[in-house]
């Protein structure tokens, strides 16, 4: 099953509520509204247990690194994280909770993010690196 929620159309406040760089309260109060209250209303709605091997969170640029944030933080939570050419300015915590979900990334070698000149593919690198590093795992 997958479960969607409605964003906002308005770009920076959409920014605001899907990284912490920006706007801290803003984001804790949407990251609350995803690990709490969508999960509740998906049990409620369709009477479904959300145990985390079954349970990822998962998006595509801004809300990829909303799905970033929201996954290696909650990882008892979440089993996977599916996250598409993240932008914005995400970066985890020195010390992330563990042990951490399996992360997907991805994005295009000629992608330009908006706030830097870079290929998007090379600003994976961090998740990458804190994911193996967190993890124990070589890359």
């Amino acid at each position: 099953m997958i479960v969607g929620t409605h964003r906002l159309d308005e770009e920076v406040l959409r920014l605001h509520e899907y990284s912490p760089v920006f706007d801290a309260e803003r984001f804790a109060a949407h990251e609350k509204f995803f690990v709490e209250y969508v999960r509740q209303w998906a049990r409620s709605r369709f009477g479904v247990a959300l145990p985390a091997e079954r349970t990822a969170v998962s998006g595509v640029s801004a809300s990829g690194e909303l799905a970033l944030a929201i996954g290696l933080g909650h990882p008892g939570i979440y089993g996977a994280v599916f996250c598409a050419s993240p932008g914005g300015g995400y970066r985890p915590p020195a010390v992330m909770p563990g042990p951490l979900p399996r992360a997907y990334l991805v994005a295009g070698t000629l992608e330009r993010s908006s706030s830097r000149t870079r290929p998007a593919a090379g600003e994976l690198d961090w998740a990458v690196k804190a994911i193996h590093a967190s993890s124990g795992t070589a890359h």
